[in-house]
């Protein structure tokens, strides 16, 4: 999946790549701003979505262009300007991915999903952090509901992949 990032800058700087959606979580921190509305998509905007995807993978499509995400440069991250439903939903996606390797009992591929594209650890205090930390009002139930942090071995989020993966099937 691919996804046209914008990132702002001052005028003479700004800057527009085409970077993968796993590039784009893994290689740097990224938050939702307060003044970020919240979570909104509905079913009917996932399934979309997903059967997007689905037809997308079905048709072996090399590329999927996802949209736009337009960030601002923030230390070593970024703040999503536009885009954070999008990047939410897919992060959504990665962790139910995660929890249907972790339930077949490949750990190690859940493992790898988590560690690389879910959740990351400060170097100093080794606290685990999300990769996508949504606005104040949606923090909560990111942490705990798609981004299960694990200590030991791997508990299963509150999340399930099964509705994913009937929508990326498609129609029953």
């Amino acid at each position: 999946m691919y996804i046209a990032s914008i990132d702002y800058m001052p005028v003479d700087d700004i800057s527009i790549t085409l970077d993968g959606l796993g590039h784009l979580i893994a290689d740097r921190a990224i938050s939702v701003p307060t003044y970020q509305r919240s979570y909104a998509w509905e079913e009917k905007h996932v399934r979309s979505l997903l059967q997007d995807l689905g037809a997308a993978i079905r048709t072996r499509q090399k590329e999927y262009f996802l949209g736009s995400v337009v960030a601002a440069r923030v230390g070593k991250g970024a703040e999503v300007v536009d885009g954070q439903q999008r990047l939410a939903t897919a992060a959504i996606l990665l962790a139910a991915i995660r929890d249907y390797f972790a339930r077949a009992g490949d750990n190690d591929r859940a493992n790898q999903i988590e560690s690389s594209f879910l959740i990351t650890k400060d170097f100093r205090t080794q606290e685990p952090l999300p990769r996508l930390a949504l606005n104040s009002l949606d923090r909560d139930f990111s942490c705990s509901a798609c981004f299960s942090i694990r200590t030991n071995g791997m508990q299963s989020s509150k999340r399930s992949a099964i509705p994913i993966r009937r929508s990326l099937a498609g129609p029953n």
